[in-house]
């Protein structure tokens, strides 16, 4: 069984799942005809997956690194729109309002 390592260190069992609606959701904001969706998660996710399963342990920012350049191989909008989606809901490191920076004097 793989172990995936979050950001903050937290350890979270390994779904491939995941990584397929990921992607999926990605194609979905992009706009990717209903028709090529699936055929391209499966180009995408299969050999992240398989290379997922032979480790131990996956760093979450290592399956980014697997999973980006084959997305953007189909589909560079995708590829953008999964990114973005990572920084938005990227915790910890959202950007502070100013009415919350610290005042520097």
């Amino acid at each position: 069984m793989t172990t995936v390592i979050k950001r903050g260190g937290r350890k979270q069992k390994f779904s491939a799942d995941k990584i397929k609606k990921a992607v999926m959701g990605a194609l979905r904001e992009a706009k990717v005809p209903k028709s090529k969706r699936a055929k391209i998660v499966r180009e995408v996710t299969g050999p992240v997956i398989r290379s997922c399963r032979k480790r131990k342990t996956i760093k979450a920012t290592a399956i980014r690194s697997l999973v980006v350049p084959r997305l953007r191989k189909k589909s560079k909008e995708a590829a953008a729109k999964w990114l973005s989606y990572e920084r938005r809901h990227r915790k910890g490191t959202r950007k502070r309002t100013a009415k919350h920076r610290k005042r520097r004097r």
